[in-house]
């Protein structure tokens, strides 16, 4: 993993890159709102998200499922 500063919008940003991530699964931040941030993603990795909700929603938890709708909404508040 590599692990950078980026400076925006007034604020740090930290950035994440998972080199070795296999391009068939996906990838979730911030599990159970434990941190007080949004996670974006890439967009091939909001599609692979999205694709497992529709296939099978339950494998993930109702806790992350609103972290991603909030963040989704946040986000999208910000551009």
């Amino acid at each position: 993993m590599q692990v950078g500063k980026a400076e925006g919008l007034g604020t740090d940003q930290e950035h994440h890159r998972i080199a070795s991530l296999d391009e068939k699964n996906w990838l979730l931040g911030n599990i159970n709102q434990t941190g007080y941030f949004r996670v974006n993603y890439d967009v091939r990795n909001w599609k692979l998200l999205i694709d497992q909700l529709i296939r099978n929603y339950k494998v993930i938890s109702v806790s992350n499922r609103a972290g991603l709708i909030d963040d989704a909404f946040n986000l999208a508040r910000c551009t």
